[in-house]
This record gives C-alpha cells, sequence and structure tokens, in this order.
C-alpha cells in the first residue's frame, strides 16, 4: 500500500549525524551494487540514477533555511551548491526563473519503486522465498509463551523466526501478540503526466511539491499529506493543488496530459522507524514505520533483518530504533 505508491526519491540526509540520518546514508550506499545485483538475478533494471536535486526557492524565508541547508551539508563534507537564479535556469532551463534562487544536492538519487518490488520478489523467489498474496495471518500459535507457527488459510505454517513488515496495518497484527505497535497510516496522494517536448532532468523542489522525471519522460508530482486514514479515494481538490503547484515549479507542464493519480498509505513512526526484536518474544523481529522514507531505507532494513534473524553481527546500533522506546 506505500511502496508501489511512492515516488522513489533517495536524499543524502547529511545535514546530520544521528542515528536515523546514518541509517538513510549507509542505505543509499547501498544502492548502485543492489540495483547491478537485482539486474544480473532478473534481468529487471529498477531504474536507480544519481540524478541530483534541486530546490527552488520562492521567497525569503525558503532561501534562508535551505541555504542554511546546504551549508551544514558543505561543513560535513558533503555536496551542496547555493545557486543564483540565473544559474538555475542555465541548469534547468524549464523551470520558473522568478525565484530568489536555489540550492543543488548532487548526491540525491531516485529509483522506480515498481520496478524495485519487483525485482525484488523475482530475486526472493529465485533463491526459494514463496509469497502468499491476499493471505493475511489468521493467528499466531504459541507454546510456552513462544510464537511456533502462524495460521494462514486455515493451514499452519511453522519457523523459527518471524518478522512483521506490514505497514501500517502492524498495530493490528502485534496486538494479537499483546504488544501492539502504533503505525498510523498517512495518506498521500500523487500524479503522473505525460511526456513533455522539454522536460527537467532532476529532481525539482518547490511551492510544496516535488516532481521526479522517470526514464520514460513521464513526470511524478507529489504528495499530499493527509490526517490519518485508510482512504484511498483520490480528491479532485488534491489534484488541483499538486497541478497547480507543479506547474509553478515548471511552467511549461501545463500542456502535459494527466495519466494517472492514486494515494498511497505511508506507514507513519514518531522521527524514525521501528525496528528489532518485538518486546516479550526471542522470536519476532519488527519492520515498520518507515514513513515518507520506505523505499530509501529498504536495503538496510534488509540486511539488519537477515542479520537479526540468523544471529549475525549487526552493521549498525538498532537500539535507537527499539519497539519499546
Amino acid at each position: 500500500e506505500a511502496s508501489w505508491a511512492a515516488a522513489g526519491i533517495l536524499a543524502v540526509h547529511a545535514s546530520t549525524d544521528r542515528p536515523y540520518a546514518k541509517l538513510c546514508r549507509l542505505s543509499l550506499a547501498m544502492f548502485p551494487k543492489l540495483a547491478s545485483e537485482l539486474k544480473d538475478l532478473t534481468g529487471i533494471d529498477i531504474e536507480f540514477s544519481s540524478c541530483g536535486s534541486l530546490y527552488l526557492c520562492f521567497d525569503e524565508d525558503e532561501y534562508q533555511n535551505w541555504t542554511q541547508l546546504a551549508r551544514r551539508r558543505q561543513i560535513r563534507g558533503f555536496s551542496a551548491q547555493v545557486l543564483t537564479p540565473d544559474e538555475v535556469t542555465r541548469l534547468e532551463p524549464q523551470t520558473n526563473p522568478n525565484i530568489l534562487g536555489g540550492v543543488l544536492f548532487p548526491e540525491d538519487s531516485q529509483v522506480r519503486p515498481p520496478r524495485l518490488n519487483a525485482a525484488i520478489v523475482s530475486a526472493a523467489e529465485k533463491q526459494g522465498a514463496q509469497f502468499l498474496c491476499g493471505s493475511p495471518v489468521d493467528e499466531f500459535v504459541l507454546q510456552n509463551g513462544k510464537v511456533v507457527s502462524v495460521k494462514v488459510n486455515g493451514n499452519n505454517i511453522s519457523a523459527d523466526k518471524f518478522v512483521i513488515t506490514t505497514g501500517c496495518w502492524t498495530e493490528e497484527l502485534t496486538t494479537n501478540l499483546d504488544y501492539p505497535v502504533p503505525v498510523p497510516p498517512i495518506p498521500g496522494q500523487m500524479i503522473l503526466t505525460e511526456i513533455i517536448p522539454k522536460t527537467i532532468s532532476q529532481i525539482v523542489e518547490g511551492a510544496g511539491v516535488y516532481l521526479v522525471p522517470r526514464t520514460d519522460g513521464k513526470i511524478l508530482i507529489g504528495a499530499t499529506v493527509e490526517s490519518s486514514s485508510y482512504d484511498k479515494r483520490a480528491s479532485l481538490c488534491n489534484t488541483m493543488e499538486l497541478i497547480q503547484a507543479g506547474i509553478r515549479n515548471v511552467p511549461n507542464l501545463a500542456t502535459a496530459p494527466l495519466l494517472q493519480t492514486w494515494v498511497g498509505l505511508r506507514p507513519y513512526a514518531k522521527r524514525k522507524p521501528y525496528l528489532g526484536p518485538l518486546p516479550g518474544y526471542d522470536n519476532i523481529v519488527v519492520a515498520t514505520g518507515h514513513y515518507k522514507n520506505g523505499i530509501l531505507l529498504a536495503p538496510i532494513t534488509g540486511q539488519l533483518v537477515s542479520q537479526l534473524i540468523t544471529d549475525q553481527p549487526l552493521d549498525l546500533d538498532i537500539h535507537p530504533f527499539r519497539i519499546n522506546r
């Protein structure tokens, strides 16, 4: 409900050295190798691209905030460039020239989420994994306080370890284990436009939205942040707001045909995701609540979960992401 709907932006998160930012940077660094391995194993190109991102500043507050962020990144040794309006126009001629300036983050990247999902599923199946799509867990079977199997469609599936990665349905599942983990859904609407003759070459953000140029020439515009709900209906009001903001950034989008709009459900956890053993159980691992960075955090999450369930040393201290924080 979230992965397929995401824009696929992979931001560096370079302005701090906090655990969450470190987690994001480690995961981003894994994408080039992951993309190559998935292509070799499955033949699917996940369209990973180190395209960079450009932030357009339409007012003084935005300009001050983004230039300060750029300086913090530069101090920490990451690439960031503060641009004049003319420099922005030379870099991306299709963007709105009526700005105070822009900030370029060359190390930001993107990936195509539906292709990433398909490649991961295909790779997992080739390694022996089996997916029971549309088959919810009916019950956890416990013996002596330990989960030994789950009931799915009336069948018992036994295992030594269990992993819960159920996004905004995590609370429903963990309540059955007497340790509810709240992960409310935060809907976000996006739109997709048809190819336009003169387009952008990198991610552009401004006026409260981002524009992501896909390799096929189509452009994603997103995304709203709405009140917690499982309602996935797109609204005319949100569609209009996204279109207007998109056109403000790139005026010639006004002539682009609208192809599609959709709503995804982001799994929200305060400040950072949940990652680690479920309290009270030594054979259940939870990985959820990645909110807006689920795609970005997919590689490092998968690696850490793999290390947890195979009792291997962890690449990162996961204490800050513990369930009972």
